[in-house]
C-alpha cells in the first residue's frame, strides 16, 4: 500500500505519535504522523491542479504532478486525524519538503494481513 508521514518541526521540536498497543505493526512505538494514500487525496490533487494556471503549486515539486500532491495532502491530512493539528492545506503543500521513501521490509510486512507500505516523508516547519 501507499502511505505518505510528515515530520512536522516547531524549532528544535518534533511532533510524533505512539502507535496502537493493538497494532500488528511495530505496536506501543513512536511514530511521525502518516496513512494510507486514499482515494480522495487523488481527487483533491486533481482538483487543485485543475484550478492552477501554472499547474504547479511550488518549486518543489513537478509541474502538474498529481501523485505528489496526493502524498502531500494524505500526509496532512493524517496529521489533522492524528493530532487534531488542521494545517491550511493549499497553503502547506507548497512548503512542504519531500525527504525520503521508505519500504516496509519483506520479513516486517509478512506479520500484517495488510503486507507493508511504501510511505513518502515529508518535512514541513511551523513558523
Amino acid at each position: 500500500s501507499q502511505s505518505a508521514s510528515i515530520l512536522l518541526f516547531l524549532g528544535d521540536k518534533i511532533c510524533m505519535v505512539r502507535r496502537s498497543g493493538s497494532s500488528r505493526f511495530m505496536p506501543h512505538a513512536l511514530v511521525f504522523p502518516g496513512g494510507k494514500l486514499e482515494e480522495d487525496d487523488e481527487k483533491w490533487a486533481r482538483e487543485y491542479l485543475a484550478g492552477r494556471t501554472n499547474r504547479c503549486c511550488c518549486s518543489r515539486c513537478n509541474p502538474g504532478d498529481v501523485t505528489d500532491l496526493a502524498f502531500r495532502r494524505c500526509a496532512l491530512r493524517e496529521l489533522k486525524e492524528e493530532t487534531s493539528i488542521d494545517l491550511d492545506v493549499s497553503e502547506a503543500v507548497s512548503r512542504m519538503v519531500y525527504l525520503c521513501q521508505f519500504q516496509t521490509p519483506d520479513h516486517e510486512a509478512a506479520k500484517t494481513k495488510k503486507g507493508g507500505f511504501i510511505t513518502r516523508f515529508y518535512v514541513y516547519a511551523l513558523e
